[in-house]
């Protein structure tokens, strides 16, 4: 594996905080990025 790779990985990290860095993400956004997540959610919830 890389080590630069390996450095930045969050592999081990549980799922509550790669789901918290992912909200702090998302509400940092613009409201037209929360569109496009919603659309890709549905999109792919009726594929699935």
């Amino acid at each position: 594996m890389d080590e630069r790779y390996a450095k930045h990985s969050r592999a081990g990290e549980p799922w509550r905080v790669k789901g918290a860095r992912f909200t702090r993400w998302l509400t940092s956004r613009p409201a037209e990025s929360w569109g496009f997540f919603a659309a890709g959610f549905l999109i792919c919830a009726i594929l699935t």
